[in-house]
């Protein structure tokens, strides 16, 4: 979510910028041209009035802008951006991937739990969860159990991650015993 955040304020920003430059040099070039007022004073003025004025129109020329993309977008591709949400959800996985990697298993766990209350039924989530449990939680029954539901949801039998999860299930079964 911070990058979110970040990539969204410096849109803002960009728009305050975009608006502010030329409505200075509007206000700059009136005030000492034509008012005939001293050089700094044109300056503080133009750039006051500036900020009030970017202030205000600013969220209009994001409105404006993001409306345009959206349009554009529609017109190249022939539809609307759609994302699933296995597809948002991707970076947080792969963020946990990367925490599990690192033994860093309690961010690895909650950031799987996360994706986990959004999309209960994803397979590769639930195979992190399981092995996040076993190696890092030392939670063999709990592992055991999503490797399980992976196992009960997949149709297909020879996939991957049914491959994967038996084999998991099969090294946890033999450590119990």
């Amino acid at each position: 979510m911070k990058d979110q955040d970040s990539a969204a304020r410096a849109r803002a920003l960009r728009a305050v910028i975009w608006v502010f430059y030329p409505f200075f040099f509007i206000g700059f070039t009136l005030c000492y041209f034509n008012y005939d007022l001293p050089f700094l004073v044109s300056i503080l003025i133009s750039s006051a009035i500036a900020a009030v004025i970017a202030g205000g129109i600013s969220p209009i020329v994001m409105f404006i802008v993001n409306r345009t993309g959206d349009v554009a977008g529609r017109i190249l591709t022939g539809q609307k951006a759609s994302w699933t949400i296995r597809e948002r959800l991707q970076a947080d996985f792969d963020k946990a991937r990367h925490f599990t990697a690192k033994k860093n298993f309690q961010q690895a766990l909650e950031l799987v739990n996360a994706i986990l209350e959004q999309d209960s039924d994803w397979s590769e989530a639930l195979f992190l969860k399981a092995r996040i449990l076993s190696e890092g939680f030392g939670n063999t029954a709990g592992a055991k159990g999503y490797l399980e539901k992976i196992l009960e949801k997949e149709a297909d039998k020879n996939s991957t991650i049914c491959r994967w999860a038996s084999e998991l299930y099969r090294k946890l079964s033999d450590k119990q015993l």
